[in-house]
């Protein structure tokens, strides 16, 4: 049965192009079949609804982390805090430090993903031109350089370095 609702739910949103009835029959499937195992799959599929149909971010980012906190092995649990984190950061809600926690989270669960990279300069990023937090910058570029040397991630750290306006950090980052 679960199946066969979770079916109707996805025909409601690809095929037939009814987000309001998506939603209903997702969120009345997740409350009737509470601890079904193959709620992983419905709470992915609301959170896209809510992230692509429904431009509810807010909901959609809340669906993300209960997807992966609730699923963590799930085959999308990967790709569920990266949109998380992408919503809080630039896709609308703007909370740069829980994007931080969240780009985090995901390198620390997956430190050999081939993307791991790009959240750790990610964070760097966010330290260093959202919240002004230098050192943590310079930090996070010298763990993304561990993860995938190169020239650029070296350029953004000295930037970092130059901004504390601290001589011997500067000095440093140019060694």
């Amino acid at each position: 049965m679960h199946g066969t609702w979770l079916h109707v739910a996805k025909l409601f949103r690809h095929t037939l192009g009814k987000p309001k009835e998506a939603e209903k029959e997702l969120t009345s499937l997740l409350t009737r079949y509470e601890k079904h195992a193959n709620n992983s799959e419905a709470l992915w599929e609301l959170a896209q609804l809510y992230h692509l149909n429904l431009k509810n971010i807010r909901k959609a980012q809340e669906t993300y982390v209960r997807l992966y906190t609730e699923f963590p092995k799930y085959k999308h649990a990967d790709q569920a805090i990266v949109h998380s984190a992408y919503l809080l950061e630039d896709g609308g809600i703007r909370d740069w430090a829980k994007a931080i926690t969240e780009y985090r989270k995901y390198a620390d669960t997956y430190p050999k993903a081939k993307d791991t990279y790009d959240r750790l300069a990610r964070i760097a990023y966010l330290n260093r031109d959202r919240l002004n937090q230098y050192q943590n910058a310079i930090d996070y570029y010298d763990k993304a350089f561990a993860a995938k040397p190169n020239p650029t991630i070296l350029w953004e750290k000295a930037t970092a370095a130059e901004r504390t306006g601290k001589n011997d950090i500067k000095r440093a980052a140019y060694t």
